[in-house]
């Protein structure tokens, strides 16, 4: 999606993919939202009013834009301007926009309450809040189980990467020699001592983050298992803190190997890396 400035256009404009176009003006007149990569019309005259085009006006979440078309009209610039004018407007915090966040942010706005997300707890007819877990402790320990399975997603990432990176250039050395055809029985680069120092530690340490990322979703696969059957216990307070910080730690370690083991293989396969 973009948001894009319109003014001083005679011509339809159409959105298209790739070709970046922006209307050339000197002043605000109206902000438009475009889909990105959709076939868009969005006709704007200058003798359209401004009210005219309540429907289409999002301009609230950023200070740029691109204009995508089709190269039909004539009447544009390329170039990448502001839609907000900085000597007449001031620059303060937006609707519904924090600056420097991405995050849409709903303020005062009514929401019904079966709409509500409430597993763990729930609002009441008359605004009370109440809650299936006794303690903040609880409720916490829950949020946080919760979070683990996208890092342990990205643990098994970095398995991957380093599996595969060292599998590549250990086989790939296993059939290379520096010399190639000779008369003399040569041997393959991975019988060298430094390109078994350069590569063996990296399969080494796959198969022990890859059996830890095994046995750490066996534990999870548990947790959400009993988390479904609605149990609570102290018990399962600790395993989701226990499952929590072993991800959150686990996570940088992992995928950190797997670009150094991918670099480093793809060093030791030398021109072919």
């Amino acid at each position: 999606m973009l948001l894009v400035d319109v003014a001083c256009v005679d011509t339809p404009l159409f959105a298209k993919h790739h070709e970046k176009v922006h209307v050339s003006f000197g002043h605000i007149f109206k902000n438009t939202f475009v889909d990105f990569g959709d076939l868009d019309l969005i006709d704007v005259t200058l003798q359209k009013k401004m009210e005219d085009m309540t429907n289409k006006q999002l301009g609230r979440s950023t200070s740029h834009g691109f204009l995508l078309h089709d190269g039909v009209s004539t009447s544009m610039a390329s170039s990448l301007d502001e839609y907000r004018n900085r000597a007449t407007t001031k620059w303060q915090e937006l609707k519904e926009v924090v600056e420097g966040e991405d995050n849409v942010r709903i303020k005062k706005h009514r929401a019904p309450l079966w709409t509500l997300l409430n597993k763990g707890c729930d609002v009441t007819a008359t605004g009370k809040y109440v809650s299936s877990y006794k303690t903040s402790a609880e409720r916490q320990s829950v949020s946080l189980g919760a979070l683990s399975i996208g890092r342990i997603g990205i643990i098994g990432k970095g398995v991957i990467a380093s599996g595969l990176a060292s599998t590549i250039a250990i086989r790939y050395s296993a059939c290379r020699r520096q010399f190639g055809r000779t008369k003399g029985d040569e041997l393959p680069v991975i019988e060298y001592p430094l390109q078994q120092h350069r590569l063996f530690p990296y399969l080494a340490g796959h198969y022990a983050i890859r059996l830890f990322h095994k046995k750490l979703m066996e534990h999870f696969t548990d947790y959400i298992i009993r988390m479904m059957q609605n149990e609570k216990s102290e018990e399962m307070m600790e395993f989701s803190r226990e499952i929590h910080a072993l991800s959150a730690v686990a996570k940088p370690v992992s995928t950190w190997f797997g670009v150094e083991a991918l670099g480093e293989a793809r060093r030791a396969c030398g021109g072919h890396g």
